[in-house]
């Protein structure tokens, strides 16, 4: 018997995919993921989209991770002949939950790198542009 938070937790999931009618947890999470991966922020390039679908990207991210832990306590309840495929799949999803995160995490350091580089630059143009008008103030010798 499911409980009301988990049947919250599914049909909010199949709503934002506008799904209707049965499918499996795992094949829900990973469609849902994908999802998700699509709604990423750091795809966009103007600050108001950025900005529209940050909070999307945040409560299906939510969703799935709820989603997540429902299939984790509801892999307890199969059989040992069920849980060797189950279990199998959910290894592959937790694999591939684990790249995303791993891929977020280069894509926030590629950002800063970004960010320090033109820092840098700025800096370094700036200071060439007061080498120049100290030369040009006489004052260097």
């Amino acid at each position: 018997m499911e409980s009301e938070v988990v049947k919250n937790v599914i049909e909010k999931a199949k709503r934002y995919l506008d799904i209707s009618g049965d499918i499996e947890l795992l094949d829900l999470a990973q469609k849902l993921r994908a999802y998700r991966n699509s709604l990423h922020p750091d795809k966009y390039l103007d600050e108001a989209a950025k900005k529209a679908v940050e909070e999307k990207f945040k409560d299906v991210g939510s969703i799935l991770k709820n989603l997540q832990n429902t299939i984790e306590q509801g892999s307890t309840q199969k059989s040992s002949t069920e849980m060797t495929v189950y279990s199998q799949k959910f290894d592959l999803f937790l694999a591939e939950s684990a790249c995303d995160q791993a891929n977020e995490r280069i894509r926030e350091l590629e950002s800063r790198i970004d960010t320090l580089q033109s820092i840098r630059e700025y800096e370094k143009e700036t200071n060439e542009g007061l080498k120049r008008t100290w030369k040009q103030s006489g004052l260097s010798k």
